[in-house]
């Protein structure tokens, strides 16, 4: 049998040809960059964009309740969470914050982009140029409402989506001198104790014709089964003063010169109080009270000039920190129930059973025009 021989280059050729095929090919290098990292969700992704849009635009400005130091703190806290970004926060009272707004409006001049105020402010004079808030909210814990009282966002307006609210308080119907007047006297008597002749010009009354706590009393007053306008007229016949600067009211019965204020506001004597006046809220009379939101709603205006700042600030605002920085400087609770209350004048908080008139919403604010022109006649104005 004859041998095979193969001639030696082509027994080379073959050994490399099979020594090749036996190694594995190395997997391509992928570049860093293009390595996946934690994928965002589209909240975060949208919150990005309005930040970075947000920047561009520099500032908000914001129409606000004029809380004590509630304006600087809420810069301050804004500044440092969003570095870029600046508020200014003017602290106006609803009959001066109308119009100064009204009158920027009517000469094309377009400054605000949020307005905090009272509901009656904002139903009566902005809800036109009201935008819906819900959509304008982004971050979950200013959007999950199962941080929000009653597992929502509460609307005052009748459409339920223009005039958000953040204060829920007892409008604490009555503060006295605690040093001329027996607390027992008053707590759960009715309100018409006022109109016995011991009282006769011993008392002072916040205006019912001008929107605030002295508005919102006279409407409870006006639309409570046993009181109505007659119990208004008994009022103005037993020689109650009717005066508007809160704090001034709140001083005259802490030094004795009336005995005891009407509709008195949620803030000013609770400010005097911590400062030994002495003086204290009535927490429950007999015909019940009014939950009000203060002046603790919004709106987000239309042609805003900062609206991607605005709306950056909008869910600040409504978040945890903000809420709390406006409860402790205003005395009030918010809405928000995943924060402390211990700050909190106890009087303040709306409790189990009680009578309380929600009049902050729009059913009763659209009555009030009726009220205050029956009431001119009462008061001689």
């Amino acid at each position: 049998m004859k041998k095979l021989f193969l001639p030696s280059t082509l027994v080379l050729l073959l050994l490399l040809t099979v020594g090749c095929a036996s190694q594995k090919t190395p997997a391509p290098e992928v570049p860093k960059e293009v390595v996946a990292g934690p994928i965002k969700e589209a909240w975060q992704i949208e919150w990005e964009k309005l930040l970075s849009e947000a920047k561009k635009e520099g500032r908000v400005s914001v129409y606000g309740a004029a809380w004590g130091d509630m304006g600087r703190l809420l810069q301050n806290a804004f500044k440092k969470a969003y570095p870029g970004l600046e508020l200014e926060y003017i602290g106006l009272e609803g009959r001066n914050l109308s119009p100064k707004v009204m009158s920027e409006r009517r000469g094309g001049i377009y400054l605000v982009d949020i307005i905090i105020a009272g509901t009656t402010t904002i139903i009566t004079t902005f809800k036109e140029m009201a935008v819906p808030v819900e959509p304008l909210l982004i971050l979950p814990e200013t959007k999950d409402t199962r941080f929000w009282l009653d597992g929502k966002h509460e609307f005052a307006d009748s459409e339920g989506k223009l005039n958000l609210v953040f204060i829920n308080t007892v409008l604490n119907p009555v503060i006295y001198n605690t040093q001329l007047v027996d607390s027992r006297k008053l707590e759960g008597a009715s309100y018409w104790e006022f109109t016995k002749p011991e009282w006769k010009d011993k008392l002072v009354m916040n205006d019912p014709l001008s929107a605030g706590a002295g508005l919102a009393m006279a409407t409870f007053f006006y639309t409570t089964p046993g009181l109505g306008l007659d119990y208004l007229k008994a009022l103005s016949k037993n020689g109650v003063v009717v005066f508007r600067d809160h704090r001034i009211m709140a001083e005259w019965v802490g030094r004795g010169k009336y005995l005891a204020e009407l509709s008195p506001t949620t803030v000013e004597p609770r400010v005097l109080i911590r400062e030994g006046m002495p003086i204290a809220y009535v927490e429950h009379m007999k015909e019940g009270t009014v939950v009000t939101a203060s002046s603790g709603s919004l709106m987000f205006v239309d042609k805003a000039p900062h609206p991607k700042a605005a709306r950056v600030f909008l869910n600040w605002f409504l978040g945890k920190e903000a809420q709390y920085i406006v409860s402790k400087e205003s005395q009030l609770p918010s809405r928000r129930i995943d924060i402390p209350r211990d700050h909190l004048d106890q009087k303040a908080i709306p409790k189990p059973g009680r009578i309380y008139q929600p009049n902050h919403l729009e059913q009763y604010v659209n009555m009030r025009d009726d009220i205050v022109r029956q009431l001119q006649d009462v008061y001689g104005r």
